[in-house]
C-alpha cells in the first residue's frame, strides 16, 4: 500500500485421511438395540444421551457394542473425515517514518522502528498418535478376562504354576485357559454391573483448531542496541483429551429440581462434621428416585448379607433408616468399627462405591439404576473435547558492540487449558478430564506453565592483543600469549512448574470411578520447601498444620488442579575460548576452549512422592487429628524434562579443540 507499510495474505487448505488398521483387526463402538443390532455410533453421542437422561431423572443404559471397522472390513473410519480445515493467514509490517514530536520520541528516526502484527489459524495433524495408541492400548473386543481361583496351583512337584516365558508368550499354551476359535460380531459386554475399567477412541473427532495472534513493537537505539517487545496469544479449541463416557450420572431429581451433586454434597457436609446417621434429615432426590423401602431391599439382599455377614433376623442397616440415612450410613463416621456402618470398606466419601452398591443391588432386585453405565464402570475415550488459552509478553535486548555481544530475554506468560497430556498419554493419566460432566473444573493452569522466564548471553572478545583495545602489538609471541581470549556466558532462569499431582483423597473416590479426586484447602497454602533435612513441598512449614487445613472431595468435585509450583530452575554455563593464528595463514586457526555447564552445580528437586502416603490425605484430617505420614510431601528425585532426562544435570566441564580453515 505505502512504501511504510506491507500487508501479506494467505491461505492454507489441508486434507487428511483418518488413519485406519491393513488387517482387519479395526473395530470401533456403537449401540446395541433391544434386537441385539448394533449400530455405528460415536461415543460423543453415548456421552450427550447419558447426560441428557440424568437430566429427567432416567439412567442411559443401553448396550455399547463393537462392530468391525474400516477398508479392510468394508466398514465406516475410525473417524470422520475433516474437510473444511481452511487455515488463512493475515500480517502487517508498518514502519512509522515522524521528524519530530512525542511521536519521533518513541519510534526514532525513519527506518529505525517496526510495528508488526498478525493472525493465524491451524490445525493440529493427530492421526499418528492415535494409530500407536489404538494399537497399543484399545481394548474394546480385543480383551478378555480369566480367574483362575486361589491355590489351583502350587510349589509342589506336579502342581505347578505356568512359568513366564518372554513377553510373546502365547497365552493360548496356559493351563485353564479357553481362547474362543473364532470372534462373532457385534460384540458386547454383558449388563450385568460388570464396572469394567476400559478405554477406546470416539469416533467424533476432528481436527483440533488454533488461533494464533502476536502484536510486536521493534525499535533500534544507539550503540548497535535493539529492544523488542511482544504480546503473543494463543487460543485452542478442540484439542485432544481423554474422558470417562461411563462416568456416573449426576442424576437429577425431577420433582425437586435436585440433583446428585447436590444432594451427596449435603451428606459429605454432614458427614465431615461427624452427625450420627439418626439425625440426618429426609432430603426428596432419595424419596423420590428410589424405592420405598431401600432399606429393606438392602437387608434382604444376599449378596449384602455376605457382605456384613448378616442375614434375615441380624440385619445389615437399621430397619427404621430413612432412603436419605440409607446413603448416608454406607459412608458416616469412615466405615468399620461403628455399628452404623458394617461395611469397613466404605472408608467415608467414597461416594462412588456407594453409588455403585446400591445401583447393584436395585439391578440384583429388578429396580431401575440411577447411576452406572451398566457395562462400564469407566470407560476412558479420546476425544476432540479440550480447550487452552495462553498469553505472553516478551521483552528481549540485543547489543552487538566490536568486543561485546549481549542478548536479554525476559518472558511473563500463563498457560491455562483442560488436559495438558501429549497423545500417548495414559488412558487415565494427564490428558484426562476426571469429570467429564464438570469439565469446566478442571480449567486451570498447564502442566507446563511458566509464568517468568529469564535468559541472557554474552560473547566477548577480551580486549588485548593485535586489533585489541589493550597491548596491541604484532610481535607473534605476544599475540599468541594475550591475544585471541573469550569469554562466553548463558544464563537461565524460570519460576517453578506446577506439580502436577495435587494432594488427594488417599483411598476414596467421590467423583470418578477409576480417579480419586484432589483434596481442596480450606486454608491459604503455598508451597515452602525446606533446605535441611528430608527435602519436602511443605517442609518449611508445619506440614501437620497444612495436612489438617484440605478438606475430602464433595461428590461432583475433582478438586484444584495444578495450584502448587515445584521449586523454580536455575543454570549458569560459562566458556573460556583461546583462538590462534596459523603462522603460515591468518585464514587458517586453531581454538581451544574450555567449558563449565551448570557452574553452581545446581540440582532443583521436582518429582513428589505421589503413593497414598506420599501425597494422599487420609479421611477428615482436621476432625480426627492426624499426623501426616512421614514420607508425605517428599520429593523424590531432580527434576527432569519430557519424564526421563534430568532437566539440570551434574556439573559437567569440557575441552574442545577446532581447528578452521
Amino acid at each position: 500500500f505505502r512504501p511504510t507499510l506491507t500487508l501479506t495474505l494467505g491461505l492454507r487448505y489441508s486434507l487428511e485421511r483418518p488413519i485406519y488398521e491393513t488387517q482387519g483387526f479395526q473395530v470401533s463402538p456403537g449401540v446395541q438395540d433391544n434386537s441385539g443390532n448394533c449400530t455405528f455410533s460415536s461415543l460423543t453421542d453415548y456421552f450427550n444421551n447419558r447426560l441428557a437422561s440424568a437430566a429427567q431423572g432416567t439412567n442411559y443404559t443401553a448396550p455399547i457394542c463393537i462392530v468391525r471397522s474400516g477398508p479392510a472390513n468394508n466398514g465406516k473410519a475410525m473417524y470422520n473425515w475433516d474437510k473444511n480445515n481452511f487455515q488463512p493467514r493475515v500480517a502487517i509490517a508498518w514502519s512509522p517514518s515522524f521528524s519530530k514530536g512525542l511521536f519521533h520520541s518513541i519510534f526514532g528516526d525513519s527506518g529505525k522502528s517496526v510495528i508488526r502484527a498478525g493472525f493465524s489459524l491451524t490445525n493440529d495433524y493427530y492421526g499418528q498418535a492415535l494409530a500407536v495408541d489404538f494399537d497399543l492400548n484399545n481394548t474394546l473386543g480385543f480383551t478378555s478376562s480369566f480367574n483362575i481361583n486361589a491355590n489351583t496351583f502350587d510349589t509342589t512337584a506336579g502342581n505347578l504354576g505356568p512359568l513366564f516365558t518372554g513377553f510373546n508368550q502365547d497365552v493360548r499354551s496356559l493351563p485353564l485357559v479357553t481362547v474362543p476359535a473364532n470372534l462373532k460380531f457385534p460384540l458386547a459386554q454383558p449388563l450385568d454391573e460388570g464396572e469394567r475399567i476400559e478405554q477406546s477412541i470416539d469416533s467424533k473427532l476432528q481436527a483440533p483448531n488454533e488461533y494464533v495472534w502476536n502484536l510486536t513493537y521493534e525499535r533500534q537505539f544507539k550503540a548497535n542496541t535493539t529492544l523488542t517487545v511482544s504480546y503473543i496469544g494463543r487460543a485452542a479449541r478442540h484439542l485432544l483429551a481423554r474422558r470417562d463416557v461411563a462416568a456416573f450420572s449426576n442424576t437429577k431429581d425431577p420433582k425437586s429440581g435436585v440433583d446428585w451433586y447436590t444432594a451427596g454434597t449435603m451428606l459429605e457436609k454432614q458427614r465431615q462434621l461427624d452427625v450420627d446417621t439418626s439425625q440426618i434429615a429426609s432430603i426428596p432426590f432419595f424419596d423420590n428416585l428410589f424405592p420405598a423401602n431401600l432399606v429393606g431391599i438392602m437387608n434382604n439382599d444376599p449378596s449384602v448379607q455376605n457382605d456384613c455377614g448378616s442375614d434375615s433376623v441380624n440385619l445389615c442397616f437399621d430397619p427404621t433408616w430413612t432412603n436419605t440415612q440409607m446413603f448416608y450410613g454406607m459412608q458416616s463416621r469412615g466405615g468399620g468399627g461403628n455399628p452404623t456402618n458394617p461395611f469397613a470398606f466404605f472408608a467415608g466419601n467414597d461416594w462412588t462405591d456407594t453409588q455403585a452398591y446400591i445401583d447393584r443391588v436395585l439391578f440384583r432386585n429388578g429396580f431401575p439404576t440411577r447411576f452406572m453405565q451398566q457395562q462400564y464402570g469407566a470407560l476412558s475415550a479420546w476425544s476432540t473435547i479440550g480447550n487452552s488459552f495462553y498469553n505472553a509478553m516478551t521483552v528481549t535486548v540485543r547489543q552487538r558492540l566490536k568486543t561485546l555481544t549481549t542478548d536479554f530475554n525476559y518472558t511473563y506468560s500463563h498457560s491455562l487449558d483442560d488436559a495438558s497430556g501429549l497423545q500417548n498419554a495414559g488412558a487415565y493419566g494427564s490428558a484426562f478430564i476426571v469429570n467429564p460432566i464438570r469439565q469446566g473444573d478442571w480449567y486451570g493452569n498447564s502442566d507446563f506453565d511458566i509464568r517468568h522466564l529469564v535468559t541472557a548471553s554474552a560473547v566477548w572478545l577480551l580486549p588485548f592483543g593485535k586489533d585489541r583495545s589493550f597491548m596491541r602489538t604484532d610481535n607473534h609471541f605476544a599475540q599468541a600469549v594475550l591475544g585471541g581470549w573469550q569469554l562466553t556466558g548463558i544464563f537461565r532462569y524460570n519460576s517453578g512448574l506446577p506439580e502436577t499431582t495435587s494432594p488427594y483423597d488417599d483411598a476414596r473416590w467421590a467423583t470418578n470411578w477409576n480417579v480419586q479426586a484432589d483434596v481442596t484447602p480450606t486454608a491459604p497454602i503455598r508451597a515452602c520447601p525446606n533446605r535441611t533435612g528430608t527435602p519436602k513441598l511443605f517442609g518449611g512449614c508445619d506440614v501437620k498444620a497444612i495436612y489438617q487445613s484440605f478438606r475430602n472431595a464433595y461428590p461432583g468435585e475433582t478438586g484444584p488442579r495444578n495450584w502448587l509450583r515445584i521449586p523454580g530452575y536455575s543454570n549458569v554455563d560459562l566458556g573460556l575460548g583461546k583462538t590462534f593464528n596459523m603462522p603460515w595463514s591468518e585464514k587458517q586457526q586453531l581454538q581451544l576452549r574450555w567449558e563449565v555447564f551448570n557452574v553452581a552445580n545446581y540440582q532443583p528437586f521436582g518429582p513428589i512422592d505421589t503413593s497414598r502416603t506420599g501425597f494422599g490425605v487420609a479421611r477428615d484430617p482436621k476432625l480426627r487429628g492426624l499426623n501426616p505420614p512421614t514420607n508425605w510431601s517428599n520429593f523424590t528425585d531432580i527434576q527432569s524434562f519430557a519424564g526421563s532426562t534430568r532437566l539440570n544435570a551434574l556439573r559437567v566441564m569440557q575441552i574442545g579443540l577446532r581447528f578452521s580453515f
